[in-house]
């Protein structure tokens, strides 16, 4: 850089300011980035200083080389910039550039070359065995307070510390554990029989074990009604489940689909009922098997849930107590899936199906085969039937007041139970 004589003298009276060079370049095709301001102002602070202080010994060779020295490393710096920005647009337009000229997939080729691909092995999550139905093969471990450490280990660990201590006291070990919530958990026996025992010795390992906890009644009527349940509200048994669990997170889950306790009358049977002056039943009661009696208990204490957009009221369910009456042999105590009878027996002779067809209307003396009363077998006046209804009424009274009072939730109120 070379300055001619007497510059010096000219830019004494035309000193340049930031304003006027940023004005002069922005029309400029050169002035582009932000770096080139900077080294232009880096450039005109050397030259206004210079004039500013004067040497009387700087000659303009002098002060070219200082002004050299001062903006080179800015101009390189800027160079190398500009450098790496070009590659890089230069390698974006190619990149550009191919895929305009790329064949765009098909949704068919996609989805073939997704197939040709194989899956990825999948390792399935270790899980717990399944429980058994709700019976007498399992314990259930309830705590009131705090839980201990050992409820949150793992599943093993909790079956390795429960049994070396029942190995110690000579009792029978326990298959596996599972967690029912955050303060329940099953253990489950190798057999019914152990459980037998381990629940009569609970008082000796339950507590040093477990401290706090104690055992929860598992199985044994362990079924909910559910009563006044309409019959157009319920289409699908599993979605019945579904909303059960939802609505009631603390009473579920539900072990198995729910049942009618009474069945919807089909389209022809309403029509029979309507045309002889009565009224077909528009609702019923459901049975709900719960995973315990604690369960059922505290759906009782509350008298009623949250089902199908109501509120409908609850009580113990005995399914086991319900009248059954077989439609092969026609007798009572069992139905026809559990005949041992391999000839069936007519409803209105009482005799063994053989002379006649069982749609073909029997033409031989009324019967009963239960009570020989001079009436059909199935028969709701039956003095055979009416006797069983209340012996099973009977049963049912007593297992209310029995089970109310050993209930651990306070009921205020009678409960009563749909027959």
């Amino acid at each position: 850089m070379t300055f001619s004589k007497g510059w010096r003298e000219k830019e004494l009276g035309k000193q340049p300011t930031n304003a006027n060079i940023k004005a002069q370049w922005l029309h400029s095709s050169g002035a582009i980035t932000q770096e080139f301001w900077k080294v232009l102002s880096a450039i005109q602070e050397r030259l206004v200083n210079h004039v500013t202080i004067v040497r009387e010994s700087e000659t303009t060779s002098s002060f070219s080389a200082l002004l050299l020295q001062t903006v080179t490393p800015s101009l390189k710096q800027l160079s190398e910039k500009s450098e790496a920005q070009h590659k890089a647009i230069t390698s974006l337009s190619k990149e550009l550039a191919s895929i305009k000229t790329e064949k765009a997939l098909s949704y068919a080729a996609v989805a073939a070359a997704a197939a040709a691909k194989p899956p990825a092995p999948s390792v399935p999550k270790p899980k717990p065995p399944p429980l058994p139905s709700p019976s007498d093969e399992r314990i259930l471990v309830r705590f009131d307070g705090d839980v201990p450490s050992l409820f949150n280990a793992p599943y093993s660990e909790i079956v390795a510390t429960v049994n070396k201590h029942l190995v110690s006291l000579s009792l029978p070990s326990v298959l596996y554990a599972t967690k029912q919530n955050d303060s329940s958990i099953f253990l489950v026996p190798a057999s019914a029989a152990d459980t037998q025992v381990l629940d009569k010795e609970w008082s000796r390992w339950g507590p040093t074990i477990f401290p706090g906890s104690r055992i929860a009644p598992v199985a044994l009527h362990s079924h909910l009604q559910v009563n006044g349940i309409l019959f157009r509200d319920v289409t699908d048994m599993r979605e019945l489940k579904r909303e059960f669990e939802l609505r009631n997170p603390d009473l579920g889950p539900v072990t198995g689909l729910p049942t009618w306790v009474n069945r919807p009358p089909s389209e022809a049977q309403a029509a029979a009922i309507s045309a002889s002056g009565r009224k077909p039943k528009l609702a019923g009661s459901v049975y709900f098997l719960l995973q315990s009696r604690d369960k059922v208990d505290l759906a009782l204490s509350r008298g009623r849930i949250v089902l199908c957009s109501t509120s409908p009221t609850v009580a113990r369910g005995f399914p086991h107590l319900r009248i059954s009456q077989c439609w092969g042999c026609y007798k009572y105590g069992h139905t026809k899936a559990r005949c041992n009878v391999k000839a069936p027996s007519c409803a209105v002779c009482a005799k063994p199906v053989g002379d006649h067809s069982p749609t073909t209307p029997c033409s031989g003396p009324v019967a009963c085969l239960n009570c020989g009363g001079k009436h059909r077998a199935d028969s709701y006046s039956c003095p055979k039937r009416k006797e069983l209804l209340v012996t099973l009424a009977g049963r049912m009274k007593d297992l209310h007041e029995s089970l109310d009072k050993s209930s651990i939730h306070p009921l205020p109120f009678i409960q009563q139970h749909a027959h």
